[in-house]
């Protein structure tokens, strides 16, 4: 994932393209499968661009979001989100966001420094000191920057302590999660490298509960979940009648098939939570519209971060950023989905986007769509 992440960086680039003239009047108003205040023209090539991209992935459904000057201005479906069933993807559909859930522990981390209740350079053992980190100090930040040395999902080996009982019941709270890898041996030093970690941001999710004094899902759902209105906004849960939430789809023997369901909601800031498309970019747009923190802390949480050695990394606080700081990013994969956000921090325009396959290139995805953008004048 973090190979896609720091790909796509070319693509987002023509984010700085999409010019004034993309923006029309606002149509007759929203629908189930689509929201645009974009030309028809315009959306005519979007629709032509991901419906191509769907055929040649073999892609069962997508919702994407376009967002220019700060403003939503496109959310759309395309295909099924029940395939056996004949369900199309509509603005309802509930997809997983997978680690797009990352960024969003990453703002709240800084909503914490903000209120000097977090020290991003502070051993994170200050606040879980369950921890049983060896080799070094680890931060919150190295956590959020990705450099930890915690092993990832298919990266390291994640070694459980005594209390880890995989006969469990899957538990929200994260010190319980830590028990799943609290031996693992560090891949590196703390500092000296970047190695994408997921298990890293399990151990934030403990470091923010205590910071923040409450539960993680809490704290999300007040500090970010309701000043934005995100109202479907959701833990992925065990299913269990839950309305509009898609099947998931993966490929077996070169055959699209169901995925297996799975519960994601004890990952929490890994990758906990799914909403339907209007709220993915709802969320997006109020990134670039600083509505959840000072323009200082953006900037620190979007600076890229260095090794122990100086040596410059493409990622941030919680996104990857390219070498001139103007487009953020973070992509989501699971078995079940995928997901994209691409964010011009400059011109305050955006592409995001949701599907319900497990093998779809979202960065192609959202090329396509960048592509389609650029060609609404010609």
């Amino acid at each position: 994932m973090q190979i896609a992440a720091g790909a796509r960086f070319c693509v987002a680039l023509l984010l700085a393209g999409i010019g004034t003239s993309a923006l029309g009047a606002p149509g007759d108003g929203p629908s189930r499968t689509g929201s645009t205040a974009l030309p028809p023209r315009t959306v005519a090539l979007i629709d032509r661009a991901v419906e191509n991209e769907m055929e040649r992935q073999q892609l069962v459904g997508v919702a994407i979001g376009v967002i220019k000057g700060g403003r939503v201005v496109l959310t759309k479906g395309y295909g099924l989100a029940d395939r056996e069933q004949r369900q199309p993807v509509t603005r309802e559909t509930v997809f997983n966001w997978a680690s797009n859930t990352k960024p969003m522990a990453a703002v709240l981390a800084m909503q914490l420094v903000e209120k000097k209740r977090l020290d991003l350079d502070a051993d994170v053992r200050k606040y879980v000191p369950e921890f049983e980190a060896t080799d070094g100090v680890i931060t919150t930040r190295l956590l959020l920057c990705h450099e930890s040395g915690l092993p990832h999902w298919n990266v390291g080996k994640a070694v459980p302590d005594d209390e880890f009982d995989p006969r469990a019941p899957v538990s929200l709270d994260p010190l319980v999660n830590l028990h799943r890898f609290n031996r693992s041996p560090l891949l590196f030093h703390p500092g000296a490298r970047f190695s994408y970690s997921s298990y890293g941001y399990i151990l934030l999710s403990a470091v923010l509960t205590r910071a923040g004094g409450e539960p993680f899902v809490d704290q999300i759902r007040k500090r970010i979940a309701q000043p934005l209105h995100l109202d479907s906004l959701q833990l992925d849960l065990p299913t269990n009648g839950q309305p509009d939430w898609t099947v998931g789809y993966t490929k077996h023997a070169g055959k699209v098939v169901p995925a297996r369901e799975i519960a994601h909601a004890w990952k929490l800031a890994a990758g906990a939570y799914k909403s339907n498309i209007d709220d993915f970019a709802k969320w997006a747009a109020a990134l670039l519209n600083h509505k959840l923190l000072s323009k200082n802390a953006e900037q620190e949480m979007w600076t890229p971060q260095t090794t122990t050695n100086g040596e410059p990394t493409s990622w941030g606080l919680g996104f990857a950023v390219n070498k001139k700081r103007t487009v953020v990013s973070h992509s989501g994969e699971h078995e079940e989905g995928t997901s994209d956000m691409v964010l011009n921090i400059r011109t305050h325009n955006g592409v995001v986007l949701l599907c319900n396959c497990g093998f779809a290139d979202a960065g192609a995805l959202a090329k396509a769509i960048e592509s389609a953008l650029d060609r609404r004048s010609n």
